[in-house]
């Protein structure tokens, strides 16, 4: 997954790879600010349960900086914090029922 938010270009290799096969696929770019990022961080299940270490705020910074500098084209942007949940579901599931 870190590999992803270090070269966000094998996004586009995957989806054009899914669409020689005709495999139906999309790809999504969460925003929301890095202050929801590290609290959401913190309260994940995986967390909770002792699986894994929050991650540091200055990692989830730099993971910020480069997303937002290596934007997509082929990615549907959304910003789940403007977004109630049901908005949310209601947003992917037009991709995923198309």
């Amino acid at each position: 997954m870190e590999g992803v938010f270090q070269n966000p270009s094998c996004i586009k290799k995957a989806l054009t790879l899914a669409e020689k096969r005709q495999i139906p696929g999309a790809a999504f770019q969460l925003n929301c600010s890095l202050e929801t990022l590290i609290e959401r961080d913190q309260n994940r299940q995986e967390v909770k349960m002792g699986c894994r270490r929050p991650m540091k705020p200055e990692v989830l910074q730099k993971i910020t900086r480069v997303l937002q500098n290596k934007t997509l084209p082929e990615l549907k942007v959304f910003n789940s914090e403007k977004m109630s949940l049901e908005k949310n579901v209601a947003f992917f599931r037009q991709f995923l029922d198309s």
